[in-house]
């Protein structure tokens, strides 16, 4: 049998680790382009034919890292990180658009973001298990399982639509600028 101590001896130096192995961890780059004196947030729409077509995302690339932001944990076995990045103007500049993976790139000002919220949306979702062993655990085949809503964002700039994980992403960034500006009444780089 452990005593105490001796659960406590072992634990001193664990390391907690994700109890659900298929759980996937990913991280985005938010790319902030300062070009005119004025920040501007960087995306890109997805080639028609690649996953996820058409959607207005943000891009990888050559960048200079200013901060972590924000981490999403998705109701789908996820964990998406996030990384302010800033890339230069000649870097800009420089970029060459991979045709088979990008349509087009956007410069939206950072501003736009801060001054106006997202249209939300809610969706509610529930599970749905057919087949669970009910017996078994000794539970009801019509058990109340959890049920949740999702809050989906979506701006709109510019005839561009931005909406889901990256839309989340950027009112995080763009309400926290918001306060912090309100707080030191300080005005964002217009």
């Amino acid at each position: 049998m452990y005593s105490s101590e001796d659960l406590r001896d072992f634990f001193k130096g664990y390391k907690s680790e994700a109890v659900v192995k298929e759980h996937r961890f990913y991280s985005v780059l938010i790319p902030l382009v300062e070009r005119e004196g004025k920040m501007h947030v960087l995306l890109e729409k997805r080639a028609a034919h690649i996953s996820q077509p058409g959607e207005i995302c943000f891009p990888g690339g050559q960048i200079k890292l200013l901060a972590q932001g924000d981490t999403l944990y998705g109701q789908a076995d996820f964990t998406i990180y996030s990384f302010i990045a800033e890339i230069s103007e000649a870097s800009y500049e420089r970029i060459k658009i991979e045709k088979d993976e990008v349509e087009e790139l956007y410069l939206i000002p950072l501003s736009y973001f801060v001054e106006n919220d997202p249209e939300f949306y809610r969706e509610k979702y529930e599970t749905n298990i057919r087949e669970f062993p009910y017996d078994k655990v000794g539970i009801p085949p019509d058990y109340e399982w959890r049920r949740g809503t999702m809050r989906i964002p979506i701006y709109e700039y510019d005839g561009i639509v931005i909406w889901g994980i990256t839309a989340q992403f950027i009112n995080r960034l763009s309400t926290k600028l918001r306060e912090e500006a309100y707080e030191s009444d300080n005005t964002i780089n217009r």
